[in-house]
């Protein structure tokens, strides 16, 4: 990042593609890479990545930052599916293939006393971050059902889940580990926004958080800022107000709390971090 950076370089561009379904995910990987301690421990992998040794090290390091990639790449597929019988790996399959493991076990046992579990995961613009305090189940789901009737079964499960938060608990909320839920970062859920630009997505607004956070670390000038953000929707037709310093104050705050104070982690796992 440099004073030459634009609001349309390509590492912007992309969080405004990120789909509703991945969301989350992606901006709390965004947030996690800025991080400087991530940062250095990521560079040290890179510049080292011969030495196992210093690479496996590392690695263990970014894991309490729920990063277990060396790099943001964007998965290879657009669904996977993990199957297991009775805890054990036997097969995977893709939209690009399908990898089967030999189980020794007679067949006939496999198929009339073990059921196949399924682990369905869809492709993401960005890895996904990891916490074993994560409020991830599993959740039994037949795509058979009608979408229709599929997106009332888990938007039931999740207001439920939503009215008692505890109600999935993780080895740390069983020692009573506070819970909190994360701040929503941009409009609350009655979609009121401290941002005026109501034109634009939420998805923008977040690639001109980071925009704002990167410039101001390198001391690129808050009026700087403000043009190249107008500039970058004027070039696109986007008729939009300029950016004002109290909005602009208020994405810098809320970058450096997920950033530099590790809040991200709370999207993910709905834990307060302290």
């Amino acid at each position: 990042m440099n004073e030459l950076a634009k609001r349309d370089d390509a590492i912007y561009k992309e969080i405004e593609e990120f789909k509703d379904y991945e969301l989350t995910y992606c901006i709390a990987y965004e947030m996690a890479i800025r991080n400087d301690e991530v940062k250095e421990l990521l560079n040290i992998l890179k510049e080292r990545e011969m030495d196992s040794s210093i690479s496996i090290k590392h690695l263990k390091k970014l894991i309490k930052y729920g990063v277990n990639s060396r790099s943001p790449k964007k998965a290879n597929y657009k669904y996977s599916i993990e199957y297991e019988i009775a805890g054990r790996l036997v097969g995977t399959q893709s939209d690009k293939n399908a990898i089967w493991k030999r189980v020794d076990s007679d067949e006939k046992i496999i198929n009339t006393l073990f059921p196949i579990d399924k682990k369905v995961k869809i492709g993401l613009s960005r890895p996904q971050l990891e916490f074993k305090n994560s409020k991830v189940a599993a959740v039994d789901i037949n795509f058979s059902l009608p979408k229709k009737e599929l997106l009332a079964y888990v938007e039931k499960i999740k207001d439920d889940f939503d009215k008692d938060f505890s109600m999935i608990k993780t080895p740390i909320e069983l020692l009573e580990e506070e819970i909190q839920k994360a701040d929503n970062l941009v409009c609350d859920e009655k979609g009121k926004c401290f941002d005026p630009r109501l034109i634009l997505t939420k998805q923008q607004k977040m690639a001109d958080m980071f925009y704002i956070y990167d410039c101001l670390k390198v001391g690129i000038s808050r009026q700087k800022i403000r043009s190249k953000i107008y500039n970058y929707y004027a070039d696109l037709g986007t008729e939009t107000i300029t950016m004002d310093y109290k909005t602009m104050k208020r994405y810098k705050e809320i970058a450096k709390a997920y950033i530099d104070n590790l809040k991200y982690k709370e999207m993910i796992t709905g834990i307060q971090n302290k």
